[in-house]
């Protein structure tokens, strides 16, 4: 499950934003951002693995 912060990252990715830019909106590191797109596209590959 991820958290609201990484929900939001992952949001706002969708809407073409940048790491940059994202990390400066939210006040995160840039390798935070990479960091939750990762987990996030993990759970979507176990997920499509699994049904």
């Amino acid at each position: 499950m991820l958290s609201d912060k990484e929900i939001d990252v992952v949001n706002l990715l969708k809407k073409g934003w940048t790491n940059q830019t994202i990390a400066t909106s939210l006040q995160i590191s840039v390798n935070i951002v990479k960091k939750t797109y990762k987990i996030f596209m993990k759970n979507i590959a176990y997920k499509i693995e699994h049904n």
